[in-house]
């Protein structure tokens, strides 16, 4: 089994884009669709994994393994079709340096 056979999930990255301003003038930011690829999301610890099936934990940690891509730090990530959850980007690291694959790590709002 090669490695984009074990990318399970449809994702959709969203990138913030600058809005019109809030009630205390401030810059809102929205997000919207940049890309569509295939990955594969998994917790970091089997204890959020408890957690958010338990509806308990809010926040959790993620890694999100993906090919290379326009990835940024300030991005999002959600699954397609959309199930309400939104993973914010926390780091992009290329695994071993090698162009093969990224290894990202996300924090799971819901």
């Amino acid at each position: 089994m090669g490695f984009d056979d074990r990318l399970l999930h449809s994702l959709v990255i969203e990138r913030a884009t600058e809005g019109a301003a809030d009630e205390y003038n401030q810059p809102a930011r929205t997000y919207e669709a940049f890309a569509e690829v295939r990955g594969l999301v998994q917790p970091k610890t089997v204890r959020e994994v408890a957690l958010v099936s338990q509806a308990g934990a809010v926040v959790s940690t993620h890694t999100i393994y993906l090919r290379p891509t326009d990835l940024r730090e300030a991005d999002r990530i959600r699954f397609d079709p959309d199930d309400g959850r939104r993973y914010e980007v926390v780091g992009v690291r290329d695994a071993a340096g090698l162009g093969h694959h990224f290894e990202v790590d996300a924090r799971m709002v819901q």
